[in-house]
């Protein structure tokens, strides 16, 4: 018997992704519950074979060539469903993720997101999971601070508050987040709606990863020498205490 498909669209960022891909396109047609579409927004030129190994999903490519806060603008505006949602591209969704997260969406909620945990492989993975978690842990949290991009949410409501700040490559997921919070938009947390993080680190990559997160919240540190100074204390004691 056929999964039942709903009234949602889906989307998946995506840009020279070619070892995370195929994982999250396949977890997403797994689903118990099906979504009405499926679409890539392919960063271009890809330098790898991720639109081969997309091309043989029946998922619509959409090519792109914005930062990522833009390319969700893009998603938000092009697709059509009261409902939509959406993952990283290097996370994989267990089979009921979706099944779980459609059945609190009669609720007064704009964004219903579940329980993403890090598949952890090295001692970078163990930092980010403890720093930078995705999930609010093993019991459902009824309207939480703030979600990772692994959610189904009402389009046209993000579009009301504004959509996605432009330009951010990174933190857009937080950024709206706390415009809706401030509006007074309500959230929920699924623990049972399980997902895993399969991106793998090394320490210069998370490191990375911080700092680019960081940029957009603390602009100020890099207007000036003596504060960018500030900004390379902070992160070296950062790592002396977290070592």
């Amino acid at each position: 018997m056929s999964p039942k498909t709903i009234d949602l669209d889906f989307y998946i960022p995506a840009k020279d992704s070619e070892k995370y891909i195929r994982p999250c396109l396949e977890s997403i047609f797994k689903q118990t519950l099906q979504p009405r579409s499926v679409t890539l927004f392919l960063h271009t030129p890809c330098q790898d074979q991720t639109r081969a190994i997309a091309e043989e999903f029946p998922v619509t490519i959409r090519e792109v060539n914005v930062p990522l806060s833009d390319v969700r603008n893009i998603a938000i505006h092009e697709l059509t469903s009261e409902w939509i949602g959406c993952c990283d591209v290097d996370v994989v969704l267990e089979p009921q993720w979706l099944e779980k997260l459609w059945e609190k969406h009669q609720g007064n909620y704009t964004i219903i997101a579940g329980n993403t945990q890090e598949r952890i492989k090295t001692f970078a993975d163990t930092c980010r999971s403890i720093l930078s978690p995705h999930n609010w842990g093993q019991f459902d949290v009824d309207n939480p601070y703030n979600f990772a991009p692994d959610m189904i949410v009402k389009r046209k409501r993000l579009i009301e508050i504004g959509g996605y700040k432009s330009g951010l490559f990174n933190y857009e997921d937080s950024e709206i987040c706390q415009r809706l919070k401030q509006a007074g938009d309500l959230f929920y947390y699924v623990a049972g709606a399980h997902a895993i993080h399969i991106r793998e680190d090394d320490f210069i990559s998370w490191l990375n990863q911080r700092w680019n997160y960081s940029f957009p919240r603390q602009k100020e540190l890099f207007e000036s020498l003596d504060k960018f100074k500030r900004k390379i204390i902070n992160n070296i004691v950062f790592i002396i205490i977290f070592l």
